[in-house]
């Protein structure tokens, strides 16, 4: 019994983190004002450098082969995979009153319902804040928060991406114009 009471408890908590992990002052209902809908341009000149994938996976497999790598789960392969925002040029953006949808040039869709759901061992959390979409990521322990907002012209998106990765953190803005 003196198990289950701690299971329950922990279950409990987990619950309440994971409830204000996505909920805390923001909301499921889209503002009109705002459309990300179209086809999107990475400005390279305007956006912060990527992280060097190859690098990092280089210095993974050092580490590894040492036996200092403990976490697996940490590994870069899960920034290419969790935000190809970084990654891709361009980007194809539908949006309704529920979700948006994003076609990359070299990634898998992706679908962004607005609330809460667990994909593929991904925790997403999808919410509006004021006129920012603001799309939380957890996979064990990277964390990573994706915030989508309109310049007042509507041709300038601007994604900032921070991400937790062990660790490593990336705290990376990428500057799209509407094609």
């Amino acid at each position: 019994m003196k198990y289950a009471n701690v299971f329950v408890a922990g279950l409990g908590i987990g619950v309440t983190l994971w409830l204000s992990f996505g909920c805390a002052g923001g909301s499921i209902e889209s503002p009109d004002a705002v459309d990300f809908s179209g086809v999107w341009q990475v400005s390279e000149s305007d956006s912060d450098p990527v992280p060097d994938i190859n690098k990092i996976f280089s210095e993974e497999r050092k580490a590894l082969i040492k036996g200092e790598l403990n976490d697996p789960t940490q590994s870069a392969i899960f920034l290419k995979h969790d935000f190809p925002v970084l990654f891709n040029d361009t980007l194809m953006i539908e949006q309704d009153a529920e979700s948006m949808g994003v076609s990359y040039s070299s990634s898998p869709y992706d679908d962004f319902k607005w609330g809460q759901k667990i994909q593929n061992g991904l925790k997403l959390s999808v919410i509006w804040r004021d006129t920012t979409l603001v799309i939380q990521k957890i996979r064990r322990s990277v964390r990573g928060t994706e915030r989508y907002s309109l310049d007042d012209d509507g041709n300038t998106l601007r994604v900032f991406v921070n991400i937790q990765s062990g660790n490593e953190k990336f705290r990376l803005n990428r500057i799209f114009r509407k094609n």
